[in-house]
């Protein structure tokens, strides 16, 4: 009888430790799998962020001043006749 219950009591503590070993390799597995989503995520935000500031230049235009600045009289007709070319 004892030794029935021993062997049986064996059997479980064998069960247990693979039981233990699985649930540990699953949590090994299932930080890695965190760490891998985090690091997909991060970059997701990164690309929506260049996306969004590409929109944002599209939709606003250039911020640059289109000026240009003639300081002399010989020089006025030149610029005229090159403004016509282009």
């Amino acid at each position: 009888m004892h030794e029935d219950l021993l062997s049986e009591l064996c059997l479980v503590q064998c069960q247990l430790r693979g039981i233990s070993q699985d649930l540990s390799d699953s949590i090994s597995y299932l930080s890695a799998v965190n760490a891998y989503c985090t690091s997909i995520e991060r970059e997701l935000k990164f690309v929506r962020k260049q996306l969004d500031n590409a929109r944002k230049k599209r939709e606003q235009g250039s911020k640059k001043i289109k000026a240009h600045f003639v300081t002399l009289r010989d020089l006025c007709a030149q610029f005229n006749q090159d403004d016509m070319e282009q």
